[in-house]
């Protein structure tokens, strides 16, 4: 077997280990040998990549801001002709979670819980539900203002959506934002979910 017939089953044994960045740098390779990848082989590397703990200085800059791991990936997947679901994109807010995780513990988790929402509602259309932004007067960001779809994907609801539903009350949670996560409950009727749909 050549390089790029090995390539995906070397990912996925990493991303298997939890060894996410070591996994992600595979999907690199696999990837500029002109090799596909399918819906688990992308999933099992998010994964790996919120289970794995940095170590260098380039890891712990990716863990604290995923922003540019999660749009590659978008891009990858939309090449491989995969359209985003409810569980990668909750697996994708998991990474978010993480980064709010490490600001909480370095001191205030402010810009990474505003990265996670900025990110977050490019996936999903919110409706009534506007996160942090409801405290910011000067926010007047609509869901039609950001379009059907994000990087080429289409967008999903959060009504239809209850795995993003509840990784985003973990996030809130995670961070420090008590009060976010009872208002997401607290809206979850008129997001069409019921409240014991996230949790």
């Amino acid at each position: 077997q050549g390089p790029s017939e090995l390539a995906p089953s070397r990912t996925l044994a990493l991303a298997r280990q939890a060894q996410g960045f070591q996994a992600l740098q595979q999907l690199h390779h696999l990837r500029s040998l002109g090799g596909g990848a399918d819906r688990r082989l992308y999933e099992q590397v998010l994964l790996a990549l919120y289970r794995a703990r940095p170590q260098s200085e380039q890891e712990w800059r990716l863990a604290k801001d995923p922003t540019a791991v999660a749009d590659w990936l978008l891009r990858e997947m939309l090449r491989d002709g995969l359209q985003l679901d409810q569980r990668g994109a909750a697996l994708l807010q998991a990474l978010f979670t993480k980064a709010c995780q490490i600001a909480r513990r370095q001191g205030s988790p402010t810009g990474a819980l505003r990265d996670m929402e900025e990110f977050a509602s490019g996936l999903c259309m919110w409706g009534s539900w506007r996160g942090s932004a409801a405290d910011d007067e000067d926010d007047d960001a609509s869901d039609e203002d950001q379009g059907t779809h994000y990087l080429g994907h289409r967008r999903l609801r959060l009504a239809d959506s209850p795995l993003v539903v509840r990784e985003l009350l973990r996030t809130y949670l995670v961070a420090g934002r008590d009060d976010l996560a009872h208002g997401l409950l607290r809206a979850s009727p008129q997001l069409g979910l019921q409240p014991t749909a996230a949790l």
